[in-house]
């Protein structure tokens, strides 16, 4: 959709993930619309749409940041996988070490992944 090396465009995207944020501590992630996270994030709602399609994608793009982290810590974790207090501490640390902005993001997405993902058992792939 465009170059993601562009200073212009990591600060777009960082701006409507903040607005994003912002707006989870005030209200379901359905209510949201366009309009109101362009606003928020002050871009324009044609600028919104040349970084993403729907605010789901948004959503998308932060689990595929977070699981990516996640599997960053399981690959290189010294502990066993079935240790899951060690892995825990690991992934905290890690949210606790990138800024306030993940630890707001992993708190939507643990409520959004319990309303929608978990539902799946553990290890199934969605298509």
């Amino acid at each position: 959709m465009s170059n993601p090396t562009d200073l212009r465009v990591i600060k777009t995207r960082q701006a409507i993930r903040i607005a994003l944020i912002s707006l989870l501590s005030e209200k379901e992630l359905s209510d949201i619309t366009i309009s109101e996270l362009s606003a928020r994030a002050q871009v324009n709602r044609k600028t919104f749409y040349r970084h993403y399609r729907s605010i789901s994608d948004v959503v998308t793009e932060f689990e595929n940041e977070l699981l990516s982290d996640f599997s960053d810590i399981l690959k290189t974790s010294n502990t066993s996988i079935f240790n899951i207090g060690s892995v825990l501490g690991e992934i905290s640390a890690l949210i606790s070490s990138t800024n306030v902005m993940m630890s707001a993001v992993s708190t939507a997405l643990v409520t959004y992944f319990a309303a929608t993902s978990c539902r799946r058992p553990i290890g199934s792939v969605s298509q």
